[in-house]
């Protein structure tokens, strides 16, 4: 599955087929001239043969730079999403934005992917997990980049993780609310962290090495051409923000439906 907001490189045939063949061979070439300065008789052209290697080094740099560069601009797609999911925000919050609890960045909508894990690992190591769950996008901008990904299982409920892993396993708008505060004091005891953990379907020893300020995390799946395709989960430091209803209602439909329409070619 390739990245959601990566989009197709447009390049004439010929500069593709020249960023191609750098960057495929310019590693074969640097081995090569490795292997030829081994020789006693080309001893004394080693910093020749250097100059050599950095130069096409720095071309296969180069060529790799421009490829990502064209792949990260260029995605009207990303922007649109984040201006569905600030709609979706400003139309679910039970208060306005600005009289909600906490700052504007402790209220947040993340949009995650659904990526299937590789059959290799499911078949070498133990399968503790089928899919994770990977973050895309988040709103709004301001907060931190979402990092976190949640590994579930397909079968098992007790193998899925965070409240993302309820809404995976039960298939079904998922709420916890009314989350102890970590941070109403310096340090949280773990009799605080263990219950934040059991009401959030979490692990205290990774809760523990940042702190989230969410009071109330929900979810809801989003489907594309019938299967499930992510989720958005929906996470405010206001333990009042929204309710399970609000999540099933008829604005929070409507923008998944508009969501769903954007990723029903070419994405899973």
């Amino acid at each position: 599955m390739r990245h959601l907001w990566k989009e197709p490189v447009k390049l004439p045939r010929f500069w593709r087929y020249v960023l191609g063949s750098l960057q495929i061979g310019g590693p074969v070439a640097i081995t090569l001239i490795g292997i030829y300065t081994r020789k006693p008789s080309q001893s004394k052209n080693l910093e020749l043969w250097l100059a050599v290697s950095l130069v096409i080094a720095g071309l296969c740099s180069i060529a790799i730079l421009i490829l990502k560069v064209l792949e990260m601009t260029g995605t009207p797609k990303k922007r649109f999403v984040d201006c569905l999911l600030e709609h979706l925000g400003t139309e679910l919050w039970r208060r306005t934005p600005d009289k909600l609890h906490g700052p504007r960045h402790q209220h947040r909508i993340t949009l995650f992917q659904l990526k299937r894990r590789n059959w290799i690992l499911r078949k070498l190591l133990q399968e503790r997990w089928t899919h994770t769950l990977v973050p895309r996008t988040r709103v709004p901008r301001s907060g931190r980049r979402p990092r976190r990904v949640f590994r579930v299982h397909d079968h098992y409920e007790e193998h899925c993780e965070g409240v993302a892993g309820l809404v995976f396993a039960r298939d079904h708008v998922v709420v916890a609310s009314h989350l102890p505060d970590l941070h109403a004091e310096t340090r949280v005891s773990d009799e605080v962290g263990q219950q934040y953990a059991r009401l959030t379907n979490d692990n205290w020893r990774v809760l523990r090495k940042d702190p989230c300020y969410s009071r109330i995390i929900g979810g809801v799946s989003i489907y594309v051409e019938g299967e499930r395709w992510g989720m958005l989960i929906m996470d405010s430091s206001d333990p009042e923000a929204f309710t399970p209803k609000d999540l099933s209602g008829s604005i929070a439909k409507r923008v998944l439906r508009v969501i769903s329409s954007l990723f029903d070619e070419g994405t899973s």
